[in-house]
């Protein structure tokens, strides 16, 4: 199932129960889902890390629109969304969700805008790669991360036996998984080596990133 479809799907849990809203005298459900799944589909890019889809959104309505918003329409709601789903299947965000919803005199009643862009920031950690110590070594803050010795990763380790880009860590439907990108000197999950194919991290499962050896820890369990 595509990101667009499983948004669709969350949204349309989140407007269960919700009465429709009345356009121009025609009972319609305004059509905020569809607006948001195709700025999101148009804009889904290719990472190194892998898929990443848009993480800021502004949505545009005419002003005599906005009070016929249903309640469970917030932009706070669509960012949990929006969040929860690209969680759920792995995809990446560069920076935390936005959805911001703007009076537009503009836009025809009974219409909708929706624009959507990646802007690069900071991001809350889901999981921290733990040292031999306990100690955090690396907060994992991207739902895809980058792991490597190049600038432009996520998780730079600056070893002569790790690859520039060395391999994948990411979350899918609150599992994490990891995937070796070809690198010199391998991944390895409890001294296993690894291929390009995701392989699941376990709680307590031992991580060899090149010479570097990690326990992956979830940060909110």
């Amino acid at each position: 199932m595509s990101f667009a479809r499983r948004i669709e799907s969350r949204l349309e849990r989140l407007f269960e129960g919700v009465s429709a809203t009345v356009f121009g005298g025609k009972t319609e459900r305004l059509d905020i889902e569809n607006k948001i799944l195709r700025a999101a589909d148009l804009a889904m890019f290719d990472h190194p890390a892998g898929p990443s889809v848009p993480n800021r959104y502004r949505l545009f309505l005419h002003p005599e629109n906005l009070p016929l918003l249903p309640d469970a329409a917030t932009a706070a709601d669509l960012e949990r969304v929006i969040t929860e789903t690209a969680m759920d299947e792995g995809w990446r965000l560069n920076g935390p969700v936005s959805v911001t919803i703007v009076s537009d005199p503009a836009v025809p009643t009974r219409s909708m805008r929706c624009e959507s862009e990646t802007v690069p920031g900071p991001q809350e950690p889901w999981a921290n790669l733990l040292g031999a110590t306990g100690n955090v070594a690396y907060p994992v803050t991207h739902i895809r991360s980058l792991i490597g010795r190049d600038r432009d990763c996520d998780i730079q380790i600056m070893q002569a036996d790790v690859s520039r880009h060395h391999a994948v860590l990411f979350a899918r439907n609150q599992q994490a998984w990891i995937y070796d990108l070809g690198s010199s000197n391998g991944t390895r999950v409890n001294d296993i080596g690894i291929t390009t194919t995701p392989v699941l991290v376990r709680p307590d499962d031992h991580l060899a990133i090149g010479g570097r050896r990690f326990t992956l820890k979830w940060a909110y369990r």
